[in-house]
């Protein structure tokens, strides 16, 4: 929650309520049917909210198999078009995750982090590059 109690402004408040909110529901049975839900929204903090999501259940998951989050690649990919702030934050923090939860995922998440950076769209490419440095540090 580091990230969002840093952010100042009118929005910080559904901010933080967006990643508070992600960070209980990843221990709720919906959760994964919420991830693919709300990456669909029109709306941007429902928007945020799935990929919010997503980040705690590659954190407390514990027992999710690879596939599950795999699975998510695609709406992570669509999703990083969206050039909300909020949106992008919240997609490029749930691609590096992926990537930090194992050494197959990590490769995935590289796979598609690469494909992002080479993007035409400036936010696709912002997710790339900072998902690119961030997991390659590791």
């Amino acid at each position: 929650m580091g990230v969002c109690l840093r952010q100042t402004g009118p929005c910080a408040t559904r901010s933080v309520f967006t990643c508070s909110l992600a960070r209980s529901l990843a221990r709720s049975p919906l959760a994964w049917t919420k991830v693919k839900a709300w990456a669909t929204a029109t709306a941007e903090y429902k928007k945020r909210a799935a990929f919010a999501l997503l980040w705690g259940l590659t954190v407390h998951d514990k027992e999710a198999p690879n596939e599950s989050f795999l699975a998510c690649l695609p709406l992570i990919e669509r999703a990083a078009r969206d050039e909300r702030d909020h949106v992008k934050k919240g997609v490029d923090m749930a691609l590096r995750a992926l990537g930090k939860r194992n050494p197959a995922l990590k490769k995935s998440a590289l796979a598609l982090a690469c494909t992002l950076r080479d993007a035409s769209d400036a936010p696709s490419a912002w997710i790339g590059r900072s998902t690119l440095r961030d997991l390659n540090k590791r």
